[in-house]
C-alpha cells in the first residue's frame, strides 16, 4: 500500500471524529443565559442535570413539540393553573413524584430560561 492510499485511509476514519468535535464546539460556543438559570436552580433536582428527567420530574427534551414560547413562560409562572387546564400536563403530573412549583423570577430571567429549554436540544 502506498503512503497515500494509507493517508486517505486515515483521513477518512478521522475526519468524522472532527466533524463532531467541531459541530460541538459550535453549539457549545453559543450563549444561553438561562442554562445558568436552570443548572443554578432546583431544575436538575427534578429533570436531572441533562435534562433527562428522573423519579421527581419529566425529562426536558424536545419541547418545542409540545410548547409555544409564551405558553411555556406563562406556564412557569403558574403551572397549576395550565395543570387544571391540559390533560397531557395532567397525565404527566401522576407520573412524578414532585408537584412543579411556581418559580418567582423577573420576566428577563423567565424568556433566557425558556429559550435555553426550547432553542438547545441535548
Amino acid at each position: 500500500m502506498g503512503a497515500v492510499g494509507w493517508v486517505s485511509r486515515r483521513a477518512a476514519a478521522v475526519l468524522p471524529s472532527l466533524a463532531l468535535l467541531a459541530l460541538s464546539a459550535c453549539s457549545q460556543g453559543k450563549s444561553y443565559p438561562g442554562r445558568e438559570t436552570y443548572q443554578s436552580g432546583l431544575c436538575p433536582q427534578c429533570h436531572g442535570v441533562d435534562r433527562a428527567g428522573t423519579a421527581m420530574g419529566p425529562p426536558l427534551k424536545q419541547l418545542r413539540r409540545s410548547w409555544h414560547p409564551d405558553s411555556l413562560g406563562a406556564y412557569l409562572q403558574k403551572p397549576d393553573a395550565f395543570v387544571e387546564r391540559n390533560p397531557r400536563l395532567q397525565g404527566l403530573a401522576t407520573k412524578y413524584t414532585m408537584v412543579m412549583p411556581r418559580f418567582n423570577m423577573d420576566e428577563s430571567t423567565r424568556h433566557d430560561l425558556v429559550r435555553y429549554l426550547l432553542e438547545t436540544e441535548q
